[in-house]
């Protein structure tokens, strides 16, 4: 998958393309064509000044998720299999969690994540399963480089210690789209009209049948 970068050029609020080179542009008529920009616009069987001048900046690859080791001691992050959403972190360090307890863990990495997307630091079903620690979830934004911390919880059964060693895998990464603008409020009568409404917790059944809490 690829992403266009494009910059809009509006003439009639003074924004003007810096680079001289060929153009789309875009007329009051809303009709399309190609220009040459040099410091003015030029006639290409233009019969007005177009009201927007756009270009095509760069295209960058997407199928490439790009990490930095912040530290020797870092694991660069892995994917399993080549259709695994998630790609595996690594601690970069030793922790020890006492039972009931949390920590966070250090990776080491930085991720470079395009605009329009985000991080989602995710749960490993390994480390849950077999150590009873969880992964709290966290979000990354495309504007943060920092080093990735996971926070790690032990819910040992057992009231036994976890110990983290540096290169265990700890949580994975998912890097997913995100919708990106403006907030606005509204009243609650405008909210699109939907099948389930306000309907919460348990409003579509256990699936199973219909179910009461008997009080011993």
């Amino acid at each position: 998958m690829q992403r266009r970068t494009i910059n809009i050029y509006d003439s009639e609020n003074g924004e003007l393309p810096q680079e001289t080179g060929v153009y789309a542009y875009i007329q009051s008529d809303r009709s399309i064509g190609q220009g040459y920009w040099s410091e003015k616009w030029k006639d290409w069987n233009l019969y007005e000044k177009p009201r927007y001048w756009f270009k095509r900046e760069e295209i960058e690859n997407l199928n490439t998720v790009k990490f930095a080791k912040l530290d020797d001691s870092a694991y660069l992050p892995t994917r399993a299999h080549e259709a695994d959403a998630g790609i595996d972190l690594y601690s970069a360090e030793e922790v020890t969690i006492e039972p009931n307890s949390r920590a966070g863990v250090n990776t080491g990495i930085a991720v470079e994540i395009p605009e329009g997307y985000t991080g989602l630091v995710l749960n490993r079903s390994g480390l849950n399963f077999k150590r009873d620690i969880t992964t709290a979830t966290g979000v990354i934004d495309s504007g943060y480089t920092g080093a990735i911390r996971v926070m790690l919880e032990n819910h040992s059964r057992y009231g036994s210690q976890a110990v983290i060693h540096r290169g265990d895998k700890i949580a994975q990464i998912v890097i997913i789209p995100c919708m990106l603008g403006t907030t606005e409020e509204i009243l609650p009568s405008d909210l699109e009209k939907s099948e389930r409404g306000a309907a919460g917790f348990g409003s579509t059944g256990s699936g199973i049948g219909s179910y009461k809490i008997v009080d011993d």
